[in-house]
């Protein structure tokens, strides 16, 4: 054997040693006890909570790491919301030269089996993520330390006001944030939500002072979502041992985007703002009193006081019809005055079935250019339903504009009146 091989050979021989020697003193000196002294107390101050950790253990010496098991805390948010988070398993890797420099590079952490719940609080908003699974990893940058996510929630419950919860579903999060030195501020730089395969939504902003107000500013956007999917989605989720809930309308064909942007504090969430715009386009419905297909398309802007659009376009066959609308919303939930306007060319034979047609008479179209105004509740009551509230009804509804009719036939009693 050459000189310059028995040297390569020895070096070898001698750095595994080394590593194995290391290995050895690592996993005697940081013992159970020992690394519960360590890690414990730094979780607790990142957490501002008491943590119970059922066991420890470090890997050492292929990349320097930490495994913790049945890891678990309580806290109480500043507003009372209380937080509860559980896991099976977490698994920590880190270098080790970054943790003896105090700027730590942690080259990953994996969540298995974890369970979060969140209770109480202002909005009385419960919810709970089961089967949580996450890979997490974080490295110093000037500002502070970047952060990389990817986290997804198997099933996903929440319940608003004490009512009975209801199932979302398979809820993930993948993206790229910073996060402050101080460890008091977050910005999502680039984040991507996905619900259940069918609804992505793309997120940038960020929270800050998240030991306080935890003030928001977030912008979403959501493109080309199918509706006749998502509605069924919408549909499937019903309290827990619920019924499934039905629509009015068969939802067959469109798709829709929307863009929106959130502001605020997470401390006041009775104050914050969500404004945006709602983009409908080849949207195909069939109602079952109609004899043929409705079609919509258009653009719906909102905010924390109002629904408006300035023109829903509407198609029945060959009729047309042009609907603006303007709805307040009072105290976040609560519809107020409602304002319409309506310009529509309606051919008969698209608004009633053809065995219908024959009582009130055939071809014909009508014509309307109204502008209405009035409560959700008087608007409601002119409908046949209304009964005998009706007649207040008209009193507090305001209706100005034009109706015309051309070649309509009535009948009444065997007889023809044009």
């Amino acid at each position: 054997m050459k000189k310059s091989q028995k040297r390569v050979l020895i070096t070898v021989c001698v750095i595994v040693g080394v590593v194995a020697v290391l290995s050895v003193a690592v996993r005697v000196m940081l013992t159970k006890e020992v690394l519960m002294d360590l890690v414990v107390p730094r979780l607790e101050r990142a957490v501002q909570a008491e943590i119970s950790i059922r066991d420890i253990g470090v890997r050492f010496p292929f990349g320097f790491g930490v495994d913790i098991e049945g890891l678990s805390f309580e806290k109480t948010l500043p507003q009372g919301e209380m937080i509860e988070f559980e896991s099976e398993t977490i698994v920590a890797r880190a270098s080790l030269l970054s943790l003896l420099k105090r700027k730590p590079v942690i080259k990953s952490v994996d969540i298995e089996k974890g369970r979060v719940t969140a209770t109480g609080g202002p909005q009385m908003i419960d919810a709970k993520a089961e089967g949580l699974g996450a890979s997490l990893s974080m490295r110093p940058i000037p500002d502070g330390y970047g952060v990389t996510a990817d986290i997804e929630a198997r099933n996903v419950t929440f319940a608003v006001r004490e009512r009975p919860p209801a199932a979302l579903g398979a809820v993930g999060f993948e993206g790229d944030m910073t996060l402050s030195a101080a460890f008091d501020s977050l910005h999502i730089d680039r984040g991507t939500v996905d619900w259940n395969g069918l609804v992505t939504v793309e997120i940038e902003g960020g929270i800050g002072d998240l030991k306080k107000s935890r003030s928001v500013s977030m912008h979403f956007v959501s493109k080309g979502l199918e509706l006749p999917p998502l509605g069924e989605q919408m549909l499937a989720i019903a309290p827990a041992g619920g019924e499934r809930g039905t629509a009015p309308v068969d939802v067959r064909a469109g798709r829709l985007d929307v863009e929106a942007d959130l502001s605020g504090s997470f401390a006041k969430p009775g104050e914050l703002a969500v404004s945006g715009t709602a983009s409908l386009e080849g949207v195909e419905l069939q109602h079952p009193a109609l004899p043929r297909p409705i079609g919509a398309g258009g653009d719906i802007r909102f905010d924390r006081t109002s629904l408006r659009s300035e023109g829903i376009a509407v198609t029945i066959g060959s009729s047309r019809a042009t609907a603006g609308f303007d709805v307040g919303i009072v105290d976040r939930t609560k519809i107020g005055k409602v304002r319409l306007n309506l310009d529509a060319a309606l051919r008969i034979e698209d608004l009633v079935p053809p065995e219908r047609l024959e009582s009130i008479g055939t071809g014909g179209s009508l014509g309307l250019k109204l502008d209405i105004e009035g409560t959700r509740e008087a608007l409601m009551a002119l409908l046949p339903a209304g009964g005998t509230e009706a007649g207040e009804a008209w009193k507090a509804v305001r209706i100005q504009g034009t109706v015309s009719f051309d070649g309509m036939n009535f009948a009444a009693e065997g007889s023809h009146f044009r």
